[in-house]
């Protein structure tokens, strides 16, 4: 019995390190010259892997064939990353001048 409590204690104190490491964190920043992007990302052992639903991006300058804009958009499902980088694909809408 008292083995049994030694092992499960163990265990529990080599969880405790590992769900403290686990966490969100908040990214939000300019691009240049005049949008912004926002998201929240889950981390794992002090690194990032998943990007969160609602990734956000304003005012982002696009050129098509219809000519240069502004867009904005959103994601509503989560991203794997993957060396440190993620990727998806939405629409995206004019942004409002």
């Amino acid at each position: 019995m008292k083995r049994r409590l030694v092992v499960v204690a163990l265990v529990m104190a080599m969880a405790i390190p590992a769900a403290a490491a686990a966490g969100i964190r908040h990214f939000d920043g300019a691009l240049d010259p005049s949008g912004s992007v926002s998201f929240d990302a889950k981390k794992r052992l002090g690194r990032v892997v998943q990007v969160e639903p609602g990734f956000a991006f304003t005012r982002v300058p696009v050129s098509c064939d219809d000519g240069r804009d502004r867009i904005k958009g959103s994601f509503d499902f989560a991203m794997d990353v993957r060396r440190r980088r993620f990727e998806g694909t939405g629409s995206s809408r004019v942004a409002a001048r």
